[in-house]
């Protein structure tokens, strides 16, 4: 794990939290699509998506 320290105005702050939900999100669909038998294990994309959330 590794810790940044970064200064970002509330707009940056803003666009990464954004950036952070649609990468979950595609994660989280991922998962769904797992489910169904398409890609990777289901379990992988939702272990990523909550490694997002957290």
């Amino acid at each position: 794990m590794r810790t940044l320290l970064l200064e970002l105005s509330d707009d940056q702050l803003a666009d990464l939290n954004d950036a952070l939900e649609d990468y979950r999100d595609y994660f989280k669909a991922q998962a769904q699509e797992a489910s169904m038998g398409f890609g990777l294990d289901a379990e992988y994309w939702e272990s990523r998506a909550n490694e997002i959330q957290a």
